[in-house]
This record gives structure tokens, sequence and C-alpha cells, in this order.
């Protein structure tokens, strides 16, 4: 918690200290500028997340339209590294009600900056509330929609958007949303699927405390159904063919050219 916090306190923030004394700003962030001319754009087909895998367009097996393909581990015979925790994002959660923390946008709309890194984070802790983005939805696009708008509401509510938001940057939000969730789904599988056990059996062990069992029970019915198990042979065959790695941590393509901008002019 002590680095949650040490880290917010980077961060800027625009605090409401009451209805009498308004709005009060501050910051102790110098780096958070826009980038323009940047001519590097995210290797995805909806808005890619660069903390991920940098995805190459690869010959593929077709999947059914209405099918989102879940993220799932490549099988290893090496040693698995050691996994650093769950980011939960509390000291976001739990700010102030009116206590906004203020993100820069490159001219693409896309967020950078600490602030925009801390964005991401939180993006990620919200895909990861059963309350918010429900997993036994088998795809994102038949998730409701008002799921949706609701965790947009709550990123607006907890982040500022500088210059403002707009449909561009809301779309983009939420297909980071939407690989968030994916790959959520993607880490319980690899957490608990066991092709060894009954489908009752693995439904009725819940891997993490931030799942709700029913929602589970249905994510599990999922993997053990047909459909299920043909997608996800697709989906191991398509990301071996993957390539080019991601090699930044959790850093954003566009922060790191911000970074570089910043450095370049400054330095």
């Amino acid at each position: 918690m002590k680095e949650a916090m040490a880290r917010r306190r980077k961060l800027n923030i625009r605090h409401r200290a009451s209805d009498n004394e308004g709005i009060q700003s501050t910051s102790n962030n110098t780096n958070s500028t826009n980038v323009e001319g940047s001519n590097v754009a995210e290797t995805r087909s909806s808005p890619c997340h660069a903390e991920g895998v940098i995805r190459e367009s690869v010959e593929s097996h077709s999947i059914p339209s209405d099918i989102e393909v879940e993220e799932e581990q490549i099988e290893k015979e090496v040693e698995p590294k050691r996994a650093r925790g769950p980011t939960k994002m509390l000291d976001v959660w739990e700010m102030e009600d009116g206590d906004l923390i203020i993100v820069n946008l490159d001219k693409y709309g896309r967020p950078i900056g600490e602030e925009g890194t801390t964005l991401t984070r939180f993006i990620g802790s919200v895909a990861r509330r059963y309350q918010y983005a429900p997993i036994n939805y088998k795809s994102w696009k038949v998730m409701p929609n008002d799921y949706k708008e609701e965790m947009l509401k709550l990123i607006e509510s907890k982040f500022e958007f500088v210059p403002p938001i707009n449909d561009l940057t809301r779309e983009m939000l939420k297909s980071e949303l939407n690989e968030k969730w994916r790959q959520w789904k993607g880490d319980l599988k690899s957490m608990a699927y066991d092709p060894t056990k009954t489908e009752e059996e693995v439904a009725s062990l819940v891997p993490d405390d931030r799942v709700d069992p029913n929602q589970y029970r249905g994510l599990v019915h999922h993997w053990f159904s047909n459909e299920g198990q043909k997608i996800s042979k697709i989906n191991r065959q398509n990301r071996a063919k993957f390539e080019d790695v991601h090699c930044m941590g959790s850093k954003s393509l566009p922060k790191f050219i911000d970074e570089k901008v910043y450095f370049y002019f400054y330095f």
C-alpha cells in the first residue's frame, strides 16, 4: 500500500477540497506532455494495449465473428517466472469523491504519461471485478452494453482527460476493457483448467476471490464445450506464430514515445 501511495503522490490530481473552496490542483509530475507529430500506431485492429504482446498479422484459421478468443499462455517446458501479485489499484478505487487524476492524451487520443499508466492499470482492475465485467459471457460482443457504459462512467468519475475525452478515446477505453477482460478470463483458465478433471470438479474450485462462483460456473461450461475446445485449439495455433514480443514491461508505446520526446527536448 505504501508503494501505491508513493505512486499516487507523483500523479497530477485535481482535488475538490469542499463545496466552498472549489477545485485545487496539485502535481509533482513535470513530464506529462502531449506528443505532437508522433506517427507510431498501435498494432491491433481495436486499440491495442501495450502491456501485453504486440500482435502481428498472421495467417490464421477463421473464428466465428461473434466469438472472441481468450488469452492463453503458450505452454513451455521452462521453469515459470515469479509473478507479481494482482494489481488492485486500491489507491484509485478509494480516492475522495470529486478528486480526479488528470490524464494527458496524445494527438491520437491515447493516454500518455504516468497518469496514463495508472489509467491502464485501473482499467485492468475494473475488468477483473465481477460486478462490472461478468465473465460468464462468451465474448465482449454479447456482453450487454449497460455493463460497458457503467465501466466507462466509473473511469470518467476518477480520471479527467486533457484535451477533453471524445468518442474516439471512449472507444479506445472500451477496447482496453475488452482486452483486459479477455486476459482475465485467460488467466483464470491458466490457473484452473485441467482436462483430466470433470467440468463439475473445475467449477467447484473458484481460483480467485474476485470471481463470482455463478459466473465462474458459466465460464467453465464454455471451456468444456465443443465450441470452447475448438476456439482454444485455434488460439494456441495462432499464438505459436507470434515472434515479436513487447519487451517494455507495463510501459505502453505512447508513454514510451512521450518520454523519449520529453528527454530529447529537455535534456
